[in-house]
C-alpha cells in the first residue's frame, strides 16, 4: 500500500482494531476469563518480593561505576580495614551504628545531676539490650578494639563526682595517658581561662556495631531494639533525647512508601474513571 494519503498508517491500524473488537465481541467470555487467570498466575511471584527487594540506598541512587565508588575501592585496597581494631576514621562506609544527643530540660549544664544521672541510667539500659532470645548482648555485637567494645569515653571522663567534672579540659582532655578530642561528644561548651569545662548544653553518645557481613542481621535486630527503647524513653523529666541509627534513612523512605500507597490508589481510580467516562461520550 502506498503512502499517497495521510492515512497509510492509521487505516491499517483501524482495520486491525476493528477485527480485534469484532473478535472480542464474538467471544467476550474468553477475553474476560483468560486475562484474570493469567494475572492470577503471574501474581504468584509476589511471594518472592520480600526476599528479592533491594533496600540498599547506595545501589538505588548512585551509579554503579561512579567516581566515589572507584575512590573507595582505592582506599579499601591501600588502607585495609581490621575488624578486630575498630577505627571510625578507617570506615569505608557508614557501617552499623546508633547515636543519640541528649540536652538538659531544667538547666544549662548537662554535666550536673539529675540530668547526668538520667544519661548514665539510659546508657546502662542501652548496654543491656539483648537479641536472639537474650543470648547476645551489646558486648557480642559491638565493634571492638583491643578485644574491648568501643565505649563512649566521655562518660568515663565525666565520672560521677563534681570534682572530676570541673577539671575536664576542652576541646582535648588527657584520659589514661591518651589525649581525647571532646569536640564531637560535647556541645554548647563554656570554659574558663584554663580551658576547663564550666558547663555544657549537650552530650552525644555513639554505639558502633560489628560491620562484618556475618553479623549484619544481628546488628539489624539490635538497632530495632535500640529504637524501641529510645521510643519509650522520650518522656524523661530532666533530659530531652534525639536518636539516629544507620538504618534510619532507609526506614524513613520505606515508611513514606507505605504512607503514600493509599494516595496512589485514589489517583489511579480517578484516572481510570476519567478515562472510562471520556470513552463513553
Amino acid at each position: 500500500m502506498g503512502c499517497r494519503r495521510t492515512d497509510c498508517i492509521s487505516r491499517p491500524l483501524s482495520n486491525l482494531f476493528e477485527k480485534l473488537g469484532s473478535l472480542v465481541g464474538s467471544y467476550p467470555f474468553y477475553f474476560f476469563v483468560i486475562p484474570i487467570l493469567i494475572t492470577a498466575s503471574l501474581s504468584g511471584g509476589f511471594i518472592f518480593l520480600k526476599d528479592r527487594e533491594d533496600n540498599d540506598l547506595e545501589r538505588q541512587f548512585t551509579p554503579k561505576k561512579g567516581p566515589s565508588k572507584a575512590t573507595r575501592a582505592f582506599v579499601r585496597e591501600n588502607f585495609p580495614y581490621n575488624a578486630s581494631m575498630f577505627s571510625e576514621d578507617r570506615l569505608y562506609d557508614k557501617g552499623n551504628f546508633a547515636s543519640l544527643i541528649v540536652v538538659s530540660n531544667n538547666s544549662d549544664n548537662i554535666l550536673k545531676s539529675p540530668a547526668l544521672e538520667d544519661i548514665v541510667r539510659l546508657n546502662e539500659k542501652i548496654l543491656n539490650i539483648t537479641v536472639d532470645n537474650r543470648k547476645l548482648g551489646f558486648s557480642e555485637v559491638c565493634a571492638k578494639a583491643h578485644e574491648k567494645c568501643v565505649s563512649n569515653v566521655i562518660l568515663e571522663i565525666i565520672g560521677y563526682n563534681e570534682t572530676s567534672r570541673t577539671s575536664i579540659t576542652y576541646p582535648e582532655h588527657r584520659h589514661e595517658s591518651n589525649l581525647v578530642f571532646l569536640g564531637s561528644a560535647l556541645g554548647g561548651v563554656l570554659t574558663d581561662a584554663s580551658s576547663n569545662i564550666q558547663a555544657a548544653q549537650a552530650v552525644k553518645l555513639c554505639y558502633y556495631l560489628n560491620n562484618q557481613e556475618n553479623a549484619a542481621e544481628i546488628s539489624k535486630l539490635w538497632l530495632k531494639r535500640f529504637k524501641a527503647l529510645l521510643s519509650d524513653e522520650m518522656d524523661r523529666k530532666h533530659i530531652d533525647v534525639s536518636y539516629y541509627t544507620s538504618k534510619s534513612k532507609q526506614e524513613e523512605i520505606d515508611s513514606h512508601t507505605v504512607d503514600g500507597f493509599p494516595l496512589f490508589l485514589i489517583t489511579y481510580a480517578c484516572a481510570i474513571s476519567f478515562s472510562v467516562l471520556s470513552c463513553l461520550r
